[in-house]
């Protein structure tokens, strides 16, 4: 069995379980029951806060994101760039065609 799962109490013999179980008073319908509700408690704490720090890792990535420059602007700045620096060779192949 897994060690994050605790054992669930045999409940085989229905006489055995019916004394067990709690008429009131709340903490839980019987013993094995609590114990149980405790894990499940504390997984989902920690389960919580992992979530959290998920959220602000998300939402310090969608800042860095936000910051950069994207791929299609890099390529356009490029592209100008370039042919800026060609201007010349691009000018006298026009008018070689013309």
């Amino acid at each position: 069995m897994s060690e994050n799962v605790v054992p669930f109490p045999n409940t085989t013999d229905i006489e055995r379980v019916l004394k067990g179980l709690k008429t009131g008073g709340g903490s839980g319908t019987f013993n094995g029951m609590e114990i149980r509700l405790d894990h499940l408690e504390k997984r989902m704490d920690r389960v919580e806060d992992k979530l959290d720090v998920l959220t602000v890792m998300v939402a310090r990535i969608e800042g860095k994101l936000d910051a950069k420059v994207d791929y299609k602007w890099a390529l356009a700045i490029t592209t100008a760039i370039i042919l800026i620096m060609l201007r010349a060779e691009i000018f006298a192949m026009i008018a070689a065609i013309s």
